[in-house]
């Protein structure tokens, strides 16, 4: 590579997190972490200094020789040219492929008829969430049942417009999904299609509103803040939400938060917990009326029932609040519980392999309140092996307010 030739790219800029950084490019919407090291090399090649140069720089932070200096200088070389975080000062230009997810949506494996319009409207529920009201249309009245366990705390009686409108119709032993007179999904199973108009309707509020980024996580309050818990799917992250829960604290969502540009702030989005099956008896101790709740198939194959916000679980206040903890939880059986600290710039390099979606093209700027976000939150992990300890654990980090 002509080193000589190179700087870094015009749109990438250098946020710094304590003794590391990220490196965000606009062009590709991208962040990359940087070690102690990286940062130091990126901040010397920001400022022009050559391979001569950077290799001189990095063998003096490091006390070692040029050869080895030199190896590690090229390999980061090599990362940020793949990664396009190098533009050339002949103009070559970089790569614009812009990542910007959206909500998943069902995906559609069949052809609809033509005449679903024209099915009749037995019932009609209106429901609400983040300020967002959706009508559902219902063919027959035994869909409006299946569906209203995993919604009716959603439900609205308000002179609001609607925002969206989701027909279901039942025909036979398909259901078909019509979302503002478009086709949005289609199932065969009576266990199924709750789940599908739950997912369905709700990704379409959330779609529908302002936020900076869509967090997949679990987020309990305390009575002054909010503590997040983001984590894949099979981390124990509902068993961990609804167990915090009927420790006391309120609920705010189990699976979307959305972070509002404004410092990152969090409102309450309260879907139903969706439990899976090797999750029932042991929460079932704790909300008994889980056990006697209908079985559902959701379309991944997940055996689940639904555990709906009220009674012992208290729905947080409907006001922006601010996070005060993050934790990475994970199952791990055997493990000690115990909570462990981790860099700023690895808990937003968590945090973002947890985004579902971006509320559009990032910015600088949307990065730079985030950075300014993190310094202000604890950032953790959490092993949990047993679930009381584990609320014990969170229960001293981070306590019930009054």
């Amino acid at each position: 590579m002509n080193v000589a030739a190179m700087t870094v790219a015009p749109d990438a800029r250098l946020f710094l997190l304590d003794d590391e950084s990220v490196v965000f490019s606009e062009a590709t919407q991208q962040l990359h972490r940087l070690n102690t090291a990286a940062t130091f090399l990126w901040i010397h090649a920001d400022a022009g200094l050559d391979r001569a140069g950077l290799v001189h720089e990095l063998g003096g932070l490091l006390a070692t020789d040029a050869t080895t200096a030199g190896a590690h200088v090229d390999e980061t070389l090599d990362h940020w040219q793949a990664a396009g975080l190098l533009g050339s000062r002949n103009g070559v230009p970089l790569p614009r492929a812009v990542r910007v997810e959206s909500v998943d949506t069902p995906t559609l494996t069949r052809e609809f008829p033509d005449d679903l319009a024209t099915d009749a409207v037995s019932a009609i529920l209106r429901v609400r969430l983040l300020d967002r009201v959706a009508a559902i249309e219902f063919s027959d009245f035994a869909t409006l049942r299946r569906t209203l366990p995993l919604i009716n705390h959603l439900q609205y009686g308000g002179d609001a417009v609607d925002d969206i409108v989701l027909r279901v119709v039942h025909r036979e032993r398909n259901y078909y999904l019509m979302l503002d007179g478009k086709p949005a999904g289609w199932c065969g199973a009576d266990e199924t299609i709750a789940p599908m108009v739950f997912a369905t309707v709700t990704n379409a509020l959330v779609s529908a509103c302002d936020y900076l980024m869509i967090i997949h996580c679990g987020v309990v309050g305390n009575g002054r803040g909010a503590l997040m818990l983001p984590a894949s799917s099979g981390s124990g992250k509902t068993t961990l939400t609804a167990a915090l829960c009927h420790a006391g604290y309120r609920y705010f969502t189990d699976e979307v938060a959305l972070l509002q540009r404004e410092g990152c702030l969090l409102r309450p989005t309260p879907v139903p917990l969706c439990i899976k099956q090797p999750s029932w008896r042991l929460l079932g101790r704790k909300f008994p009326a889980l056990l006697d709740g209908p079985v559902y198939l959701r379309a991944d194959d997940k055996v689940c029932r639904y555990l709906a916000p009220g009674g012992a679980m208290q729905v947080a206040d409907d006001v922006l609040t601010p996070v005060e903890h993050i934790v990475f939880p994970k199952y791990r059986p055997g493990s000690s519980g115990g909570l462990q600290p981790i860099s700023k710039a690895e808990a937003l390099a968590r945090l973002l392999t947890e985004c579902k979606a971006t509320g559009g093209h990032l910015s600088h700027a949307d990065i730079a309140s985030i950075v300014i976000w993190l310094q202000r939150v604890q950032c953790r992990t959490l092993d949990v092996d047993d679930l009381n300890v584990a609320i014990d654990t969170l229960r001293a980090a981070f306590p019930l307010n009054p």
